[in-house]
């Protein structure tokens, strides 16, 4: 049974229910709750554990079935460990880093389409004319919405903005004179200055501040009332510093960039807690960017992705209308805009499908049409300093037992 019409009263809001009544297995919490365990305790004594604290949260046909958490969300305080871990809930919020693309950027521009504000064929030159006129190369003013949302814009993956610049403004006017890689509309190619833009546009469209845009558009009416930019309250740690984007810098790898990092005088040396892990978020917006900045649980991930589900499958939520969800979701043609597909091939092969995003920091959002599932899982793996361990093997583990789970 993986359809919504099978469940007549599954769809918005979500509710709370048991496994067993959306055909999972009654075993689901409990093998969920041991995979999250054994993820935040080392493996062998002296050894690294995957995160020191973690949440999963499963919903299908519009039931929450499990959330829980295991861990801690703070052992360390730079290099110094707490006398005492600060505990883990399910209302700990978690910086969800690319995650953000989605939830917030993704989720508003959706919102605009639907309200006929925005139109995915609208281009930069139009909408961001002043930073459009800044760009070295003529394309860029071509360049549209769609495709700021498929990575197929042309831009560059990554740029650390904030070498070159100290607010919104001078970040965006970096990013236009990044010189393209490709031709806009060639081929997709993953990118954080495309969701920049986007972060960009949407603020100019709605004429408000992004923050205040993403909440009046997506937050406020799916009532993720634990969702927000930060700083924020009651956060896990994430790292000590930035010391992943200093060295990324330093060595040019994987993106070569401009730029000295011991000429850049920002750099932090302390533990992040409800501030956002990613620079260019960080030191250049505010905090606040289209890209990175949101902090979550999984609960509000799944409710999110919930909404999207439901649109996918032809059902009208507070988010927006099913044509046009679909639209950007599961077009009858062209790429799927904001989200990246065959997120299930890891574990159901290649050709597997499954709609999402991942985020650095550790954290993970999966939206299965097929199956009427959405699966979440935060953690907080860089804490409490590097090497910083895969979640890859415990996001496996845990589509493996929700989807081996299925009766």
């Amino acid at each position: 049974m993986s359809t919504v019409a099978a469940y007549p009263g599954a769809g918005w809001p979500l509710r709370r229910g048991a496994p067993e009544a959306v055909g999972l297995s009654s075993a689901l919490p409990s093998a969920l709750e041991h995979l999250l365990a054994d993820a935040v305790r080392p493996a062998r004594p002296g050894g690294r554990a995957t995160a020191t604290g973690a949440v999963c949260a499963v919903a299908r046909h519009g039931l929450l079935v499990a959330d829980l958490a295991s861990g801690a969300a703070q052992t360390h305080d730079g290099r110094v460990a707490l006398e005492r871990p600060r505990p883990l809930s399910l209302s700990t919020r978690f910086d969800v880093a690319s995650v953000t693309k989605l939830v917030a950027s993704t989720a508003a521009t959706i919102c605009l389409v639907d309200r006929g504000e925005l139109r995915l064929s609208d281009e930069v030159g139009t909408l961001l004319p002043a930073i459009a006129a800044e760009a070295r190369d003529p394309r860029f003013a071509g360049i549209t919405v769609a495709e700021l949302l498929s990575h197929r814009a042309g831009l560059a993956a990554w740029e650390p903005t904030y070498l070159h610049a100290e607010d919104p403004d001078g970040a965006l006017s970096r990013v236009a004179d990044v010189p393209l890689v490709d031709a806009p509309g060639r081929r997709r190619r993953y990118s954080d200055l495309s969701m920049m833009l986007l972060g960009a546009v949407i603020a100019a469209v709605a004429q408000e501040p992004l923050d205040t845009a993403v909440h009046r558009l997506v937050l406020r009416p799916l009532g993720l009332s634990e969702t927000g930019y930060g700083p924020v309250g009651h956060a896990a740690a994430t790292s000590l510093g930035n010391p992943y984007e200093r060295r990324m810098i330093a060595t040019g790898e994987p993106h070569a960039v401009e730029g000295d990092p011991d000429a850049f005088a920002g750099w932090r040396g302390y533990t992040l807690v409800g501030e956002v892990n990613d620079g260019n978020a960080h030191h250049a917006f505010g905090g606040v960017a289209g890209h990175a900045g949101l902090f979550s649980t999984a609960a509000d991930l799944v409710r999110c992705g919930q909404a999207m589900l439901l649109g996918v499958q032809g059902r009208d939520t507070p988010l927006a209308s099913s044509t046009v969800v679909r639209r950007f979701l599961a077009p009858d043609s062209g790429p799927v805009l904001g989200a990246w597909e065959g997120r299930l091939e890891s574990v159901l092969g290649a050709g597997s499908r499954g709609l999402g995003h991942a985020g650095f920091t550790g954290c993970e959002l999966l939206i299965d049409p097929e199956r009427a599932l959405v699966v979440a899982l935060v953690t907080n793996r860089q804490h409490p300093g590097e090497p910083y361990p895969s979640i890859a093997p415990l996001w496996h583990r845990v589509l493996h037992t929700v989807i081996d789970g299925l009766r």
